[in-house]
């Protein structure tokens, strides 16, 4: 089964039917048994592929649009990252739990962002590259690199997303995103209230 010889990395489907390939001028995702190529997505260059909840596929490259997120079942694109981070990606990581995806790039920050929306969760700027990791529910991050004012190297932790925090944002907004802000800011992901208590008559609409 020849390759390429610019592959970087293989992984496996979560159901363990299929695995996929990446780095080259594809990716790929192939039948176990066979080899047989089933879907190509024509991103080239690829750093990483994530597997996300709900059947979604995050792959994360150098090129024009480091990220992008793909239906499995529909293989159809959800949506893309240009827009709101164009910069080469220099990494890319998830938690195990679906929730949490993390990338360095080039112009030397460590980031989280939520799986299911696409939305920036944390940003963490270095002076130098970066190194990140997530814990495995997605609650905590843990960034690497200089910082721009001591100029010493930083091993920094990060809550992201405590529930207090956000109960505390709630109390203080006395309404929830509109259909046409949740879709400027979210792209095509599924509209739901960011404080769920607050009732929005415009919503109803």
């Amino acid at each position: 089964m020849p390759l390429g010889r610019l592959l970087k990395g293989v992984k496996f489907c979560p159901d363990e039917a299929c695995f996929v390939t990446f780095g080259g001028e594809e990716v790929a995702f192939r039948k176990i048994e066979t080899g047989e190529v089933v879907w190509r997505i024509g991103i080239s260059g690829a750093e990483g592929v994530i597997f996300a909840g709900d059947g979604h596929v995050i792959i994360g490259s150098g090129g024009s649009s480091p990220m992008e997120w793909w239906d499995m079942r529909k293989r159809s694109r959800l949506f893309y990252s240009d827009e709101n981070y164009a910069d080469v990606l220099t990494g890319i990581g998830g938690s195990r739990d679906g929730t949490v995806l993390v990338t360095t790039g080039g112009d030397h920050t460590a980031r989280a962002w939520d799986m299911r929306t696409g939305r920036e969760l944390k940003r963490m700027p270095y002076k130098d590259d970066a190194s990140v990791a997530v814990s495995p529910d997605g609650n905590l991050l843990a960034s690497s690199g200089m910082d721009a004012d001591t100029k010493r190297r930083l091993l920094e932790l990060t809550e992201l997303r405590p529930a207090d925090l956000i109960e505390r944002t709630c109390t203080h907004v006395n309404r929830n995103f509109t259909q046409a802000e949740w879709r400027a800011y979210f792209y095509d992901a599924a509209y739901r209230p960011t404080c769920p208590h607050i009732e929005d008559k415009q919503n109803r609409k």
